[in-house]
């Protein structure tokens, strides 16, 4: 009886210690835990909205590192305090290509960005123009690139991989026709994407981005007014 006994005690501990070692193994590395892979209403943590729960391999850049660069165009609407401001992601820290070729440009990026914003201030000091805006910008995952400058919304035909609030400043120098931006976004909501064999996300809920953007009067031929290089930073992390 004892032995029988003795013999379910360490049956038991075994498998106790085996869940213990997976769980570990999930969230052993800090590039790498076990997030709820959502549907598309689906909240980060809860489990009655998740589908596969996968390793996923979140993109952590220290503070005041390049995470992404971008570049793009800025298409202000005539008579309306509205600013859309769209393009590609150039390149992410920790994967290796963001393109689908060898050619690097709108047409073959798989990353791209669309921000919605509304001016919400302007004051003229001297030759310079300070433009407040307020907004939501969006970042894509595109398996199918056909980002067109000439056609503003293939750069959010994709899947939505990044969604975050908006605070923007421009500085415009009236007469040159050149410009800074510093854009402070906070993530909404964030999925991830199958990228080289592997999954990925972005970031998380309520982490924190700088933009910092050059841009000048547009000569390409296409719609938008301005054209736009840029990168973004982390500046604070996920909190939860």
């Amino acid at each position: 009886m004892n032995k029988t006994i003795d013999r379910i005690f360490f049956a038991l501990l075994f498998t106790f210690a085996l869940a213990m070692s997976s769980s570990v193994i999930g969230q052993g590395q800090a590039s790498q835990k076990m997030i709820c892979d959502r549907a598309p209403n689906g909240n980060f943590n809860d489990p009655n909205t998740c589908g596969d729960r996968t390793p996923i391999l979140t993109l952590k850049v220290s503070k005041g590192d390049i995470a992404l660069e971008i570049v793009g165009q800025v298409q202000n609407v005539p008579a309306t305090p509205l600013s859309n401001q769209y393009g590609y992601v150039s390149a992410i820290s920790g994967i290796d290509s963001v393109f689908s070729s060898s050619t690097h440009n709108e047409g073959t990026a798989l990353f791209t960005f669309y921000t919605e914003a509304h001016t919400d201030s302007v004051i003229n000091n001297g030759k310079l123009r300070i433009v407040d805006r307020t907004g939501t910008t969006t970042i894509y995952f595109d398996e199918a690139p056909n980002g067109n400058f000439n056609d503003p919304n293939t750069f959010r035909d994709g899947r939505p991989i990044l969604t975050m609030t908006l605070k923007q400043q421009v500085i415009l120098d009236v007469v040159e026709g050149t410009f800074t931006t510093v854009n402070v976004n906070a993530v909404n909501e964030a999925s991830s994407f199958l990228i080289g064999g592997d999954k990925f996300q972005l970031g998380g809920e309520h982490d924190q981005f700088r933009t910092l953007i050059n841009g000048r009067t547009n000569d390409t031929g296409t719609p938008a007014g301005f054209v736009i290089a840029g990168y973004i930073v982390p500046i604070e992390d996920d909190k939860h």
